[in-house]
Parts: structure tokens; C-alpha cells; sequence
């Protein structure tokens, strides 16, 4: 009989309609996490859905002062980033991806990750940078990479950018310039979120001005009380949350990326600030 259908019917459509509640977005750093799971477990499908359809991915660098490395052509979009990986997924060819540090601010998320491709072999570790908007992943700068990394990899360059922070609260010009090396590049802030890190300073181009503009900056004492929130360190390289206190009490949260060897930094990009609301 018809009947029922069609009383049926009648009762759903006079029943009013739930919205359907939208999927939670989940945070840049849960996002990382979960690419690192992804990957680790060899599943494609997730790894796939973590990913904006238009995706940013740059090899290391290659060059000297350089911050971001060629773009990997293959990998532009979803459809790419499968045909990249479905081989040596289901080849089994799989490596374990562990977390060892990461910070985050706004968009960016920077973190060290140990990849364990035997476990019975020491690890090689990367540092790399992911851009994460409304939950998905849209770029990935692969910043170094060491074969078979000890845990204290980076502590040396760590404890010189805790050094600039602390000469920069005491207002000690010449204990903050003795930080860099003679032909150290600085890079000044680059507001655009496909670019990591921006281009040469223009008052700062060599040794000489970096002495002049910084003793100039430093003359009436500390321009901003710095504070290291949190940092992720692999070799040479380190990036640094700071919080920065100014004179008039606001406070920004500055993110920041260094190059140091031998004790003295030899690059340094100012990547992104947030005012602290």
C-alpha cells in the first residue's frame, strides 16, 4: 500500500531540517601533526585531505644567503602530490616521521622531525616551515636537513640567538653586533604569505652600515625588551619566537630565522609579527 510511504513523507518534510554542522578547522599545528601521522602510516587518502588543492612546496636551499630553494614543479596541486607519493606508498617504501620540536605563529608553523627510514639506523632530521590557512596545508618550505642527527644538533646555534636576545636587553650594542659575522646578510619583513622571509635590508648591506644603523637604533638604550618565547634549531639554523615589549608597553610576537656558524650569525630573516591583542 502506498499509504505509509506517503504519510511518511508527509511527517519528514513537516519535521524542520537540523543545519548540518560544518567539520571543526583544526589548528596549523594539529594540521603538521597530522601530515607527519600521514605520512608515517602511508596513508595517502588522509595525507591528500590535509592539503589546499593549490600547494606551495620549495626544496633546501642551494645558494649562499638563501632562505628558500627552487619550487618542486612536480607537486603544484593534489593530483600531483598523489601521482608523487602513490609509487613508494604502495611500494611500502614508507619512513617514520617523529616530532621533535615545533612552534607556531598565526599561519606559520615551524618544526623538527626526525625520520626514522630503518629503526634500527639513526635518524636523519629536517627543519621545515608549513604555511596551514583554514585548516589546510598551502606551502611547505624545507629549510635543512642532516644525515643521522644528534639530539644537541643546533644547541650551539640556539645559545648564540639567546646571546643576541640578552645583549639586546641590556642595551649592549657592541656585545650584539660581535654576534655577526663581518659579511652577514639581513632580510627585512616580506608581507606576502607565499614568501618566506623577504629581501635584502636596504639600510643594511655590509658591515660598516650594520654598525652604523645599529649603534644608531641603540643610542637611547634597548629599542624593545626581546623575550624567546620558543625555538626549533636542526645545524646551523634556528627559528626564534620571540615576544618584543616596546617602550610604549604593546607587545609583538615576531617569528624570525637564523643562520649561524662558527659562533657568529651569518643570516638573519624577519619572517612575520603579530600584534598581542
Amino acid at each position: 500500500m502506498r499509504i505509509l510511504p506517503i504519510l511518511l513523507t508527509a511527517l519528514l518534510l513537516a519535521v524542520p531540517a537540523r543545519p548540518v554542522a560544518s567539520p571543526a578547522v583544526i589548528s596549523p599545528e594539529a594540521a603538521v601533526r597530522a601530515d607527519f601521522e600521514a605520512l608515517s602510516a602511508g596513508d595517502l587518502d588522509r595525507l591528500v585531505g590535509l592539503f589546499a588543492e593549490d600547494i606551495h612546496m620549495y626544496r633546501l636551499p642551494t645558494d649562499a644567503h638563501t632562505l628558500v630553494g627552487a619550487r618542486v614543479d612536480q607537486i603544484r596541486d593534489r593530483a600531483g602530490l598523489r601521482r608523487h607519493l602513490e609509487v613508494p606508498f604502495a611500494n611500502g617504501d614508507v619512513a617514520r616521521h617523529e616530532v621533535i620540536d615545533m612552534l607556531s605563529l598565526g599561519e606559520l608553523v615551524a618544526v623538527r622531525v626526525a625520520i626514522h627510514a630503518h629503526e634500527d639506523a639513526p635518524a636523519d632530521h629536517a627543519l621545515t616551515v608549513f604555511r596551514v590557512s583554514d585548516g589546510l596545508i598551502q606551502s611547505i618550505w624545507h629549510v635543512a636537513k642532516e644525515a643521522a642527527a644528534q639530539p644537541q644538533s643546533g644547541a650551539a646555534a640556539k645559545a648564540v640567538i639567546q646571546q643576541l636576545a640578552e645583549a639586546n636587553n641590556r642595551g649592549d650594542v657592541d656585545a650584539f653586533l660581535a654576534l655577526f659575522a663581518e659579511d652577514a646578510r639581513n632580510f627585512h619583513f616580506r608581507r606576502d604569505p607565499e614568501r618566506l622571509g623577504g629581501g635584502p635590508s636596504a639600510s643594511v648591506t655590509d658591515h660598516a652600515s650594520r654598525q652604523r644603523v645599529f649603534r644608531e637604533i641603540f643610542a637611547q638604550g634597548a629599542p624593545v625588551q626581546v623575550t624567546t618565547v620558543a625555538s626549533v634549531a636542526l645545524g646551523e639554523w634556528v627559528v626564534a619566537q620571540d615576544e618584543a615589549v616596546k617602550p610604549d608597553g604593546s607587545i609583538l610576537d615576531e617569528l624570525s630565522i637564523y643562520r649561524v656558524r662558527d659562533g657568529r650569525i651569518i643570516d638573519d630573516w624577519y619572517v612575520a609579527e603579530q600584534p598581542r591583542q
